[in-house]
C-alpha cells in the first residue's frame, strides 16, 4: 500500500493484516515455428514403425514356411520308419522260412550260403531303420522348438503329394508385387527418408521462434472499501503480458549441409536398392517356379518307377514262394523295391518344400496363400 512519510513522501509499504484470499499464475512460452520440420519427423516415425510392422509379416511367413518343411519331413520320417519296419520283417520271414527248410534236410532247395546272403542283409535293413527313427526324433523336436509346445500330434502317417494349386508365373508376380514384406519395407523406408530428407533440407534454415509469458496474481482483502484506490494500488495484484518473436541462427552450416547430402545419398541408395530388390525377387520366385515344375516331372517319373520295382518284387515273391533257392532273386527285388521307393519318397519330399519355398517367395503365409 501506498503511505505518506513524515516528509509528504508517498513510499510503498506493506501491511500484511490486510491480505485475504490469494491467487496468482505465471505462464511462460516458447514454441518453434519449424511446424513442416515437425511433421516430416512425426511422418518418417510413422513410417518406421510400419517397417517395423514388415519384419513381423516376414518372421511369420518364414515361420510358415518353416512349419511345412518340418512338418513333411516328420511324415516323411515315419514313411521311412514304416517302410523300414515292413522290410525287416519280410526279410525275417525269409529267414524263418530257410531255417525251416534247412531243418527239413531240403538241401536241394536251399543251403547254408543262401541263409547266409540274407541276413548279410539285415545290418543294412536295421541301419535305416535306425536312422529314420532318429531323424523322425529330430524332426518332431523341431517342430516341438518352433511352436514351444510339446503337447501337439500329428496323425498323418503317410507322405502324399501335395494338392496347392499354383497359379501361373505372372499371377504369381502380382501376388508378390503385392504382398512380399521385403518389398513393402523398401517402399515405406523410402518414404521415411524422404520426409528425413525434408527435415535435413529445414534444418539449414534458422529456427523461428515466438516467445511469450504471462503472470497474474490477486489478492483480497475484507478491509478495503468500496470505490477504493488502494485495491488498484495494491503491490500484490498484477497482470502482465509478453510476447515476441526471434530467430535462431546455427552458425555450423557445414555440419548442417553434409547431413542433408548424406539423407540425400541414402535415399538414392534406397532407390537403387528398390529395383535391384525387386528384380533379384523376380528372378528368384522365376527360378523357384522352374524348380516346382522340375521337381513335380521327377516325382512322376519316380512314381513309374515305383509301380515296375512293385510288379518285379511281387513276381519274385511267388517265383520265392515255389522255389526257395531264388533268394537272391528276390533279395535283388527288394533291394531296388526299397532303393524306388525311397527315391519316390524323395521326389515326393522335394516337391512339397519347393511349394512351401515358392509361397514364401511370394511374401504369403500357408493361409493367406489358400485365401
Amino acid at each position: 500500500m501506498i503511505r505518506q512519510n513524515e516528509k509528504g513522501e508517498s513510499v510503498e509499504g506493506y501491511d500484511f493484516s490486510n491480505i485475504g484470499p490469494f491467487f496468482g499464475t505465471e505462464i511462460k512460452l516458447l514454441q518453434p515455428l519449424n511446424i513442416d520440420r515437425l511433421l516430416n519427423g512425426l511422418k518418417a516415425a510413422s513410417y518406421n514403425v510400419n517397417v517395423s510392422e514388415c519384419d513381423v509379416r516376414k518372421a511369420r511367413v518364414e515361420m510358415s514356411r518353416t512349419l511345412q518343411e518340418l512338418y513333411f519331413k516328420y511324415i516323411y520320417t515315419r514313411q521311412m520308419t514304416s517302410l523300414a519296419q515292413e522290410v525287416k520283417t519280410n526279410l525275417q520271414k525269409a529267414i524263418d522260412k530257410v531255417n525251416a527248410a534247412l531243418d527239413e534236410d531240403d538241401d536241394e532247395r536251399v543251403s547254408q550260403a543262401d541263409l547266409l546272403e540274407l541276413k548279410t542283409q539285415q545290418f543294412t535293413i536295421d541301419d535305416g531303420l535306425y536312422q529314420a527313427r532318429y531323424g523322425q526324433d529330430v524332426a518332431h523336436n523341431a517342430m516341438v522348438f518352433c511352436l514351444q509346445s510339446d503337447t501337439f500330434r500329428i496323425q498323418d502317417t503317410v507322405l502324399y503329394l501335395r494338392t496347392d494349386k499354383i497359379p501361373g508365373i505372372d499371377s504369381l508376380k502380382v501376388l508378390m508385387i503385392a504382398n512380399h514384406p521385403d518389398l513393402a519395407r523398401l517402399a515405406l523406408g523410402m518414404k521415411a527418408q524422404e520426409m528425413m530428407v525434408k527435415v535435413a533440407r529445414g534444418e539449414l534454415l534458422p529456427d523461428a521462434f515466438v516467445a511469450g509469458s504471462y503472470k497474474f496474481t490477486r489478492a483480497w482483502s475484507d478491509k478495503v472499501h468500496e470505490n477504493s484506490t488502494e485495491d488498484l494500488l495494491n503491490p500484490y495484484n498484477k497482470k502482465e503480458a509478453t510476447l515476441g518473436l526471434g530467430l535462431r541462427f546455427n552458425l555450423n552450416m557445414w555440419s548442417l549441409k553434409d547431413k542433408y547430402i548424406k539423407e540425400k545419398c541414402e535415399l538414392e541408395q534406397l532407390h537403387y536398392k528398390e529395383t535391384y530388390a525387386s528384380d533379384g525377387l523376380f528372378m528368384d520366385l522365376e527360378n523357384q517356379y522352374q524348380k516346382v515344375n522340375h521337381y513335380y516331372k521327377r516325382q512322376e517319373a519316380a512314381a513309374i518307377s515305383l509301380e515296375a520295382a512293385d510288379s518285379w518284387l511281387k513276381s519274385a515273391a511267388m517265383k520265392y514262394d515255389i522255389d526257395p533257392s531264388q533268394v537272391s532273386g528276390l533279395l535283388k527285388a527288394y533291394e531296388k523295391n526299397i532303393q524306388a521307393k525311397k527315391d519316390f519318397y524323395d521326389c515326393v519330399l522335394d516337391y512339397n518344400i519347393a511349394v512351401a519355398d515358392l509361397i514364401a517367395k511370394t511374401g504369403l503365409t500357408l493361409s493367406d496363400f489358400h485365401r
